[in-house]
């Protein structure tokens, strides 16, 4: 679920899928099997679909909103997670 939010936000910041896929370093079509499975987990149309773009339905919106700061939160507490245990193998060693 985190990457395909991760892909979701990606597209919504770049305005398309080919774009999105440059900036995660992954395929277009790995993009678009993200999206469309979050979708369908989600049950609700996250994005309008147009030729070369793409626009953010309403309730896409309030997911990409509520997706950046889920993500946020997850990445920080990985990287304190990360700090906590550095310091623990410091201070063992």
């Amino acid at each position: 679920m985190i990457k395909k939010m991760r892909s979701f936000i990606a597209v919504v910041e770049t305005g398309s899928f080919s774009e999105a896929s440059k900036a995660l370093h992954t395929s277009q079509p790995a993009i678009s099997q993200d999206v469309k499975a979050l979708e369908t987990k989600l049950q609700v149309k996250l994005l309008d679909r147009h030729t070369k773009m793409v626009s953010v339905t309403p309730v896409g919106q309030y997911v990409y909103m509520r997706a950046k700061l889920l993500i946020k939160e997850i990445d920080e507490t990985l990287n304190e997670l990360r700090r906590i245990t550095e310091k623990q193998q410091i201070g063992s060693g």
